[in-house]
């Protein structure tokens, strides 16, 4: 996993709800491992507070989180590509957050 892909990896371990990514340990390189679908009703108070930030916005919400995806989904370089399995990986866990996102809206 290359330069930028890793990087977004490890963002997206920061910003994820904890009880998504429990057990596992900073990403340091690939391949991309998805989230666990742990829906916002099994988790905790920090998974509460985790899905208030990636559905309200701002330096970590979601809208940012799919810029960098099109961002790395348009370069072709080496230096900052992962591998497509990767990229399709990040894209399914940006997915079920959208969608849970959504389903969850009311809720927070």
């Amino acid at each position: 996993m290359k330069g930028f892909a890793l990087s977004v990896h490890r963002w997206l371990f920061h910003i994820a709800p904890p009880s998504c990514v429990k057990g596992r340990q900073e990403p340091t390189s690939g391949p991309y491992v998805p989230f666990s679908r742990v829906p916002l009703e099994s988790g905790d108070v920090d998974d509460e507070k985790a899905w208030r930030l990636l559905c309200n916005g701002g330096q970590n919400g979601l809208a940012l989180f799919i810029l960098c995806l099109a961002i790395w989904k348009g370069l072709r370089n080496d230096q900052f590509f992962g591998t497509h399995a990767d990229y399709n990986s990040v894209l399914s866990d940006v997915k079920w957050i959208l969608d849970e996102g959504i389903r969850i809206k009311e809720k927070l």
